[in-house]
């Protein structure tokens, strides 16, 4: 018997594709030693010739993290899955060009996955970038100065079907929203359409939705109040589509968390929102972070604290009721106080919750991940787990194809790197 092995998936290699060939029907372990997923082929060919050609999945556990582009900036990398795999929306010198990068490969674990092009170039103080998938196509929001030297939300959006060869994406100035230097936005796909929750200085917290899927024209952004409390200072809303409707997490500066949702699936009416506020006896001072995600279908929230000196913490809520519209409602979870584990905790369902936090002392990512779908006692929750091999500095996070993966500034190589935890 004759066994032959393609191990790589490039058929020009070796004989026919396979680049293996034995007469034992096994292969050494340590081909397989690099965490991901593989797709291999055996064929196997008898003493009379007959042939039989099987394919097989193998995955080997654990981070994988490969450099993306060189990159000098601080804003924190867009990590979205366009098409099949993961895309990233990013901004540095030299020129201060908005560039995109978009895998190849459905997991991108490979630097050779990854392919760059321009968005727009010489867009001064870039404060945010938040990159989603519109109708099959990128789309991003990015806050910098127009040609007037203020700070305005501008919308890009891909005109072809492959981005890579676009050398400048349409885009226009969100009317309406006045300079968010104080402040900061987040966009998502809510009901099919784009839509944005932004901290507008002047106005509060406001809230729209497209009325258009594509959300290609300036006429489609309307913005209207988004919650039933006076939030005139919030910094870094997280915008998420729960249970079918928009709702968001902020900060009321000196005073608590605040959750807000709508009534409705688009949102846009003022008198649709409602918001409750959490946790103020932890926000009162020092640094505060957090993130929403939907855990075993209810609203919940990771939370970290650090009073500066004085100690951390990490917590996790989950509301009992799928609105999460009463304080009496969420449930607190004590995770980890370890030091500098708070910065920056990101959430996700994979299927259980897993919270992903930056330590501040090595700056390196780490994972805690909950044994029970709703992770409401502190027993669910494991030691935390190393993650990144590199450091860590701004960070943003998604489910891909049921695992999690980031995209990440890396401070000393200034790089834009990605991983991927199989």
């Amino acid at each position: 018997m004759q066994y032959e092995w393609d191990l790589d998936g490039d058929t020009s290699t070796g004989t026919n594709g396979f680049e293996v060939s034995s007469t034992q029907p096994d292969v050494q372990a340590a081909l397989f030693s690099a965490p991901g997923e593989r797709r291999i082929r055996l064929r196997v060919t008898d003493d009379g010739g007959l042939q039989k050609v099987a394919t097989l999945v193998i995955v080997s556990h654990g981070w994988a993290e490969v450099k993306v582009a060189d990159v000098n900036g601080t804003v924190a990398p867009s990590l979205a899955q366009i098409g099949k795999g993961p895309a990233i929306a990013f901004c540095g010198s030299p020129n201060f060009t908005i560039s995109y990068a978009r895998s190849d490969s459905e997991f991108g674990d490979k630097q050779s996955d990854w392919s760059l092009s321009q968005i727009a170039a010489d867009k001064f103080n870039v404060e945010s970038i938040n990159l989603v998938q519109v109708k099959a196509r990128p789309a991003l929001v990015a806050s910098h100065e127009n040609g007037s030297f203020e700070e305005r939300l501008h919308y890009y959006r891909s005109p072809s079907g492959d981005p890579l060869i676009d050398s400048n994406w349409d885009s226009f100035e969100l009317a309406g929203i006045a300079a968010i230097e104080e402040g900061s936005c987040d966009l998502a796909v809510i009901a099919g359409n784009p839509a944005i929750v932004v901290d507008s200085p002047n106005l509060g917290v406001v809230y729209s939705r497209s009325a258009m899927d594509t959300g290609a024209d300036a006429s489609d952004w309307v913005f209207v109040s988004a919650s039933g409390q006076d939030l005139d200072f919030l910094s870094s809303p997280c915008l998420q589509e729960i249970n079918g409707r928009p709702a968001f997490v902020s900060r009321k500066a000196g005073e608590s968390i605040v959750y807000s949702h709508s009534s409705t699936p688009e949102g846009m009416n003022a008198d649709d929102w409602s918001s409750v506020a959490l946790l103020e006896e932890f926000v009162s001072e020092g640094a505060v972070h957090y993130s929403l995600a939907q855990a075993d279908g209810n609203p919940a929230i990771a939370f970290g604290f650090s009073l500066f000196g004085n100690g951390t913490e990490l917590r996790f809520f989950r509301s009992t009721t799928p609105a999460g519209d009463s304080l009496a409602d969420w449930q607190s979870v004590f995770v980890d106080d370890a030091t500098g584990s708070t910065d920056k905790p990101g959430l996700l369902q994979l299927p259980l919750p897993l919270i992903l936090a930056l330590d501040i002392g090595d700056q390196l990512a780490y994972v805690y991940e909950s044994s029970s779908p709703d992770g409401t006692q502190s027993t669910d929750w494991g030691e935390r787990r190393q993650l990144s091999s590199s450091p860590v500095l701004n960070y943003s996070h998604i489910v891909l194809d049921g695992r999690l993966a980031i995209a990440f500034y890396e401070p000393i190589a200034q790089e834009v790197r990605y991983g991927i935890l199989f």
